[in-house]
């Protein structure tokens, strides 16, 4: 009986303290108007050749990691394979 009560308190002064702490910690941001039209410089260039620039990959690379290297960092099973056979 004593551990819900103290697993309630406990949740109030969590919800307290979020609350507290979304009020404190919290910025305003302003409003800002919304943008009616783009003004592009005259750098000649074609449309197409503005819209490749914007959107093509500028480099940036995963440090020479093999993709596959790279996804298997993701996988948990990794993890807790090697965690249990450090174990027995």
């Amino acid at each position: 009986m004593k551990k819900k009560i103290g697993l309630v308190v406990a949740a109030i002064l969590v919800a307290l303290l979020a609350t507290w702490a979304h009020d404190n910690f919290t910025v305003e941001l302003p409003n800002y108007s919304p943008i009616h039209n783009a003004a592009w410089l005259d750098q000649n260039w074609t449309t197409e050749q503005r819209d490749w620039f914007h959107h093509a990959d500028q480099g940036t690379q995963t440090f020479g990691i093999p993709y596959e290297w790279f996804i298997a960092l993701e996988q948990p099973a990794l993890w807790s394979q090697r965690q249990s056979s450090t174990i027995q």
